[in-house]
């Protein structure tokens, strides 16, 4: 692209459209979901919550968001504003800035289909669930995918730095670059199709699949019991029938994950693919359009990483429960104080008045000379 190109390019409409979207959403986002992952996290680890197996990937989920939401989405905020890049400031800064945002990307991405395959187990196999899906196994499922994901991306920590080059005899510093020509050909050409495949092809093929199974699996189960002779074996409140609630639940919640999931993946790895044919093709506005395009997928990518609080309230009812009561419970525990500092107020202000009133009845006494 020549200088004029460039000069077009940055004055069409979709060019500032998309540097409008980068100053203005990701604050937004990043307030978003900050609070809705800390709370996330706290109703998580309630006692009646916890118990689920799935709370243990779904709080750990909310703390890898925070570290996409604050490296990935934070570093290209301040870019656009202040014209400062993060991963400039130094060569260290630059091998572990990016290499967190590629890991806790993959590991967000990575943890769905742990907890799609616990729940699969749960949905087809509820009599061995109890020996096979437990929180001891979920933290060894969730080491072993940080492993291989910090082994996957740990090239990224090998192949930044900042590299010096001499033109015409005038010595530049290229910020951040590769280390060499042929790290730079795998980065443009292979590493893309990796990583693509690592945070949504992989995923994408399992959460689908373990999505059908769940679904199909609900549906026979509740033609099942439509066809029983006695449908009444069940009683409201019965002990299958809270189990079969809280398993339905936590099916629902997840199935809303995993498809809001897909959608906000789906365009930025659609983007990823079609980029190195486009870019050939396009001159003076298309650039600016593919700018703004890259703005807009990017920020779904990211809504990802802070809406999933507001999915576990709308789709599930018992993160709902635990929400409600627990501010139910902290109103009590407020009133509970308030009313204990009045009555010992009350208390202290009897016995100053039980004082005061002694002394002013007491009578003195005269003595006198015999």
């Amino acid at each position: 692209m020549n200088s004029s190109d460039y000069i077009d390019y940055t004055n069409y409409p979709e060019y500032k459209t998309g540097v409008f979207l980068w100053k203005i959403l990701p604050p937004i986002l990043i307030i978003l979901g900050t609070t809705g992952n800390i709370l996330s996290i706290i109703v998580l680890r309630r006692k009646n919550i916890q118990k689920s197996v799935c709370s243990i990937y779904l709080i750990v989920l909310a703390i890898s968001d925070l570290f996409v939401l604050y490296t990935g989405l934070l570093r290209q905020w301040i870019n656009v504003v202040f014209e400062v890049d993060i991963r400039e400031l130094g060569t260290g800064i630059c091998k572990l800035h990016t290499f967190i945002v590629y890991f806790s990307l993959d590991f967000s991405s990575w943890i769905l289909i742990a907890v799609t395959l616990e729940r699969v187990f749960l949905v087809w196999f509820p009599h061995k669930a109890k020996t096979a899906c437990t929180k001891k196994k979920a933290g060894i499922s969730l080491v072993s995918i940080a492993a291989f994901l910090l082994l996957i991306n740990s090239h990224i920590l090998y192949g930044h730095e900042d590299k010096e080059s001499v033109v015409n005899g005038t010595v530049s510093v290229e910020k951040c670059y590769y280390i060499s020509d042929e790290y730079n050909q795998f980065w443009s050409s292979s590493w893309p199709w990796i990583d693509l495949s690592l945070f949504c092809g992989i995923p994408f093929c399992c959460l689908l699949t373990g999505n059908l199974l769940i679904f199909v699996k609900v549906l026979f189960s509740q033609r099942a019991v439509k066809r029983q002779i006695a449908p009444s074996v069940q009683t409201p409140g019965s002990k299958a029938q809270q189990r079969d609630s809280k398993l339905s639940s936590m099916s629902v919640m997840l199935f809303t994950l995993n498809t809001v999931f897909l959608l906000c993946t789906t365009p930025i790895s659609i983007y990823l693919i079609g980029y190195s044919t486009w870019a050939d093709e396009l001159v003076g506005r298309g650039y600016a359009v593919l700018d703004m395009m890259w703005a807009i997928v990017n920020i779904l990518m990211y809504l990802n990483n802070t809406i999933n609080f507001l999915l576990y309230i709308l789709s599930g009812s018992r993160f709902r429960r635990e929400f409600k009561d627990m501010f139910r419970r902290n109103n009590n525990e407020t009133v509970t104080a308030r009313n204990d500092s009045i009555t010992r107020m009350n208390h202290l202000t009897a016995i100053q008045n039980n004082r005061d009133d002694t002394r002013t009845t007491q009578v003195p006494v005269f003595h006198t000379s015999a």
